[in-house]
């Protein structure tokens, strides 16, 4: 049989017809329903405001179908701050960024180096490895560094999106679950990240109505988010061309073209952290605000 998830509208299928108080989970968003016994008189289907909390640990919604026998409840998870996950996502963003700074130098110094190489035939071995071991160390650590502000940055993107239908919002596209996911798709990473971000943007718009769980439909599109993902697409585009011409770089020529590529991804990478680092500061503040209007409201 098939039954509408009251949180998200997709409609999931059993293989017996739905017994009152049995719990079931959304295909898509993760609810779990649980199936009420409720009264054969007819009526018009409504949805109820957030009625009351069980073990602090989630929120019930009810819905009630015309004449049906049992009505569904879904189990939507409370409001919970992620600040502190910002938090740490920007602190390690900003540690990135000042990375991204000496790495650049370094570049320039690399750069510097060869043309040097190329116009006087001087140089140093002392120099040639203390140019590799400068890269190669600013490599190692921006990379470990990368790594874990990845997942902090995931984590905070989980707990931003579970936060959407707590603040009141329906009709919601993606699941806690696939909104880190699709960071991890082949291909399908090329534009359903930049989704899910702006998803979570639109859907933690403090200004819309409160009262209607579709509005966040109609918020404004952020243009700091469109940005982001451009420079993020074309960072990742040069940096493969960067990475084929250090492989194949044999002549001073051709190494001296790959350090101005790496000089140039270099320095659009530290734009790309800065807006990651400003979006996550944004999405923080407009969850916060609504949060406190909705408490505002329960009282």
């Amino acid at each position: 049989m098939l039954f509408e998830c009251p949180e998200c509208g997709t409609k999931n299928t059993t293989d017996n017809p739905p017994q009152p108080n049995k719990t079931y989970r959304c295909g898509k968003c993760g609810a779990v329903i649980t199936f009420l016994q409720a009264s054969n008189a007819p009526s018009e289907v409504t949805r109820s405001a957030v009625v009351s909390e069980t073990n602090a640990t989630s929120v019930e919604r009810t819905t009630r179908g015309e004449g049906s026998r049992v009505s569904p409840k879904v189990t939507v998870f409370p409001f919970e701050s992620g600040h502190y996950r910002a938090q740490w996502a920007s602190s390690f963003l900003a540690i990135l960024v000042i990375i991204g700074v000496i790495s650049v130098w370094f570049d320039y110094l690399r750069i510097q180096l060869v043309n040097r190489v190329i116009n006087t035939g001087f140089y140093t071995m002392a120099e040639l490895y203390a140019s590799d071991d400068r890269q190669a160390t600013i490599w190692g650590i921006y990379l470990a560094v990368f790594v874990i502000t990845g997942i902090l940055f995931l984590m905070w993107i989980h707990r931003a999106n579970r936060n959407l239908p707590s603040l009141g919002n329906t009709n919601l596209k993606y699941s806690p679950g696939w909104a880190v996911g699709w960071f991890f798709v082949p291909i399908f990473l090329l534009w359903k990240p930049y989704q899910v971000i702006m998803e979570i943007w639109k859907a933690s718009d403090p200004t819309t109505d409160i009262n209607d769980s579709t509005a966040w439909q109609k918020s404004p599109a952020s243009s700091l988010v469109s940005s982001w993902w451009f420079l993020l697409l074309a960072s990742t585009v040069i940096g493969n061309i960067v990475s084929r011409l250090a492989l194949r770089a044999e002549t001073l020529i051709e190494i001296l073209t790959a350090s101005w590529w790496g000089f140039v991804i270099d320095a659009i990478d530290i734009p790309v952290v800065i807006l990651t680092m400003l979006i996550v500061r944004s999405i923080d503040i407009r969850q916060e605000k609504r949060g406190n209007a909705l408490n505002l409201l329960k009282l």
